[in-house]
């Protein structure tokens, strides 16, 4: 089990104000992570957050979640909301994700406008997605159909049928 403490990742990268890459792995003990950095370049989530919002983020070109674990029955209003979640991600070019993170960011359904971010993201990736959620696909379609300088895309599914003799 590992033990994550926000204020005291807020507390470090508050001391590292030069730091341009953060790699958060297994970590899933905790409610909220707000990502607050001027200079972060890349970011990397593989764990499970109740919450995650990204402020001041405005050199990030980079983002790769993984949420493991099944979907959290209260989403947070910032991260179940496309506009919000990415609203500080105005250099956005990567996009990586998997897990169940497409199914919690497409829980409050998808806006009429695309969020801004997503006009420049030339590389987009969607793994360990399952084609029996209807939710997951429509919210796979909208962010493919959302980036129009889309130049790579790779979409990765997971089989979920059980097979009984």
């Amino acid at each position: 089990m590992s033990l994550f403490v926000p204020p005291i990742y807020s507390n470090l990268i508050s001391k590292s104000p030069l730091l341009e890459r953060l790699r958060l792995r297994g970590c899933t003990n905790f409610d909220t992570l707000e990502i607050d950095d001027v200079n972060l370049k890349y970011f990397e989530l593989h764990g499970k957050s109740k919450s995650i919002s990204f402020k001041n983020t405005p050199m990030l070109k980079k983002v790769t979640l993984y949420s493991v674990g099944p979907l959290l029955t209260d989403p947070s209003p910032v991260c179940s909301n496309l506009t919000k979640f990415f609203y500080y991600m105005p250099s956005l070019l990567e996009l990586s994700q998997g897990g169940s993170t497409l199914e919690y960011l497409t829980k409050r359904g998808v806006p009429e406008s695309p969020p801004t971010a997503l006009s420049n993201i030339k590389s987009l990736s969607l793994s360990s997605m399952s084609l029996r959620n209807v939710e997951v696909i429509l919210g796979a379609v909208y962010l493919i159909t959302s980036c129009p300088k889309l130049q790579n895309l790779t979409v990765e599914c997971v089989s979920t049928l059980l097979f009984s003799h």
